[in-house]
């Protein structure tokens, strides 16, 4: 109707002015962890939080170094000329697991309901625990600066502790708007 009106010069615009990072992070993310979060049963997760805890933080970050070293080993017989910690970074990457789809397949195989919501605690709050290591592990490589344990595991607790108090005020705010 308006030929001089065309969406991909409005996509492509709109693609240049989006912060990426700001959107997964901070949007779709978010969405996706609500969303998981709806289906946990709250009583059966208090029951497993034990298990779900030492998972989804021991876990993760055990997982992280173990494909960070896995792809350092790869990258180290391809003659790869990438600085250690970027591996480190794509260990954390993809280590979490994906609750929504973790979800399905229980709900899918009639899975009992302790075993559900521990599988499905785990896997909500290993997208937390990944995110923080993930950024931890980021701001590293990208500015250079030498990673620290110590340092890492302060950047770890305030940013664990601190997301986990907002979560749980927002969390009940929108339970709360949704009863």
């Amino acid at each position: 109707l308006l030929p001089w009106v065309t969406l991909d010069n409005w996509a492509a615009g709109l693609l240049e002015r989006m912060d990426f990072t700001q959107t997964l992070l901070q949007g779709m993310l978010s969405f996706l962890l609500f969303a998981g979060a709806l289906h946990v049963d709250l009583e059966k997760l208090k029951s497993a939080w034990f298990p779900v805890l030492l998972l989804s933080t021991v876990g993760v970050i055990l997982s992280t170094i173990i494909v960070g070293l896995a792809m350092w080993g790869v990258g180290d017989i391809l003659g790869l000329s990438v600085l250690p910690i970027w591996y480190f970074v794509f260990g954390a990457l993809i280590s979490p697991t994906d609750p929504v789809s973790v979800l399905g397949v229980l709900k899918e195989f009639n899975v009992p309901g302790t075993l559900q919501s521990a599988v499905a605690g785990e896997s909500l709050f290993n997208d937390g625990v990944g995110i923080v290591v993930f950024a931890i592990l980021l701001e590293a490589a990208v500015t250079g600066a030498d990673f620290s344990l110590s340092e890492g595991a302060h950047l770890f607790l305030v940013e664990a502790g601190g997301g986990l108090a907002i979560g749980l005020a927002i969390g009940w705010l929108g339970y709360k708007g949704l009863a």
